[in-house]
């Protein structure tokens, strides 16, 4: 276990699940433990491969999860009941209930329902699910005590999910950000899933300009696509704090005493 004081969520490009993954396999979090994954949740006929990629130059390490094709969807409760049967530390079993709650609970303010009876499409399949256990996992293994993420970038444009037709950002990430600082992009393509929304929010405290630290490591996680200017990345930095420098002001009174008697002055 690497000990730190800070993670930091650089995501100048966007956010996705297998991009936190990535990341965290370039801060040292072994490969095996998200490999194992498939076999402790029960999914079987999955496999997780891992690659090294370049994006605009930049080398950065990728995760790609293969699992067979799935008609079912699931509801909290099935996942509920997948994380519980698991073997998995209970720290990481509830911290991944507690962000697929926070989903559940976007997704029903999107379709006008409650969280219990929402049928989870995209974010249910296998990968999403192992993207959101294996984040956790990885960030308990790394030992961090806080975690720290930049302003969320959105991308505009359309993609075809389980509903249709739907604009980026997806609406679930639109409910899942609320109050948390966002800027735009101009990429192609989602630059953040309501997965990597989900990881942020749940697991980190949102801050407008670059912390105080001392850098210590720096993981490149990739996500899919290409395009635009930008390397399609996310930086994780894992740092220790440090302490911002104060600014005071003072006021310095000079005069020309000159030869004067001392006990004048």
């Amino acid at each position: 276990m690497t000990m730190a004081g800070l993670l930091y969520i650089d995501a100048f490009a966007g956010l996705s699940g297998d991009m936190f993954l990535g990341g965290l396999i370039g801060l040292g979090v072994p490969e095996k433990i998200f490999s194992d994954l498939p076999g402790r949740l029960g999914f079987e006929g999955t496999r997780i491969e891992f690659e090294t990629v370049k994006r605009k130059g930049l080398a950065a390490h990728k995760v790609n999860i293969h699992f067979p094709q799935e008609k079912k969807h699931r509801h909290l409760s099935d996942i509920q009941e997948i994380l519980e049967k698991s073997d998995l530390d209970r720290h990481v079993v509830e911290a991944s209930l507690a962000s697929f709650k926070l989903l559940a609970d976007a997704e029903a303010r999107v379709h006008g329902t409650t969280p219990d009876k929402i049928h989870f499409h995209e974010v249910g399949a296998v990968d999403s699910i192992l993207d959101i256990v294996g984040t956790h996992q990885g960030v308990a293994h790394l030992g961090v005590e806080r975690v720290l993420c930049s302003p969320l970038p959105l991308s505009r444009g359309m993609a075809t999910m389980a509903h249709g037709l739907m604009p980026f950002p997806a609406p679930a990430t639109i409910e899942l950000l609320r109050g948390c600082p966002t800027c735009p992009v101009d990429l192609p393509f989602e630059s953040v899933t309501p997965t990597g929304a989900c990881l942020a929010v749940s697991l980190a405290r949102f801050c407008e300009s670059w912390p105080a630290m001392s850098i210590r490591m720096v993981g490149l996680g990739a996500g899919s696509k290409e395009g635009g200017l930008m390397p399609n990345v996310v930086r994780l930095i894992l740092a220790e704090e440090s302490q911002p420098v104060l600014k005071d002001s003072v006021w310095v009174l000079e005069c020309e005493v000159d030869d004067m008697n001392p006990e004048f002055f």
